[in-house]
């Protein structure tokens, strides 16, 4: 799996999940106050769950939002603001 930003590939994992958190943490710049997932096709609840409860644990303050994309192509698009 691999994780896109800025037009490049910015992280590489061997799962769906590992890729999701580390994109997370690599554009982590500090004071960012929501991520707002959009997920894809094929994504299930448990999926969201366990990034929740990941994105959560290294950072605690961060609000999260899901939302169905049904974006065929991309499990994940996300935005941090």
């Amino acid at each position: 799996y691999i994780g896109l930003g800025d037009g490049r590939v910015m992280v590489i994992a061997e799962n769906l999940i590992d890729a999701t958190i580390d994109l997370v943490r690599y554009m982590m710049k500090g004071g960012e106050e929501i991520i707002t997932f959009y997920f894809g096709e094929g994504i299930t609840s448990e999926n969201n769950k366990e990034i929740q409860i990941k994105v959560k644990d290294l950072y605690p303050s961060v609000e999260i939002e899901f939302h169905d994309g049904s974006q065929p192509l991309y499990p994940y698009i996300f935005a941090i603001e």
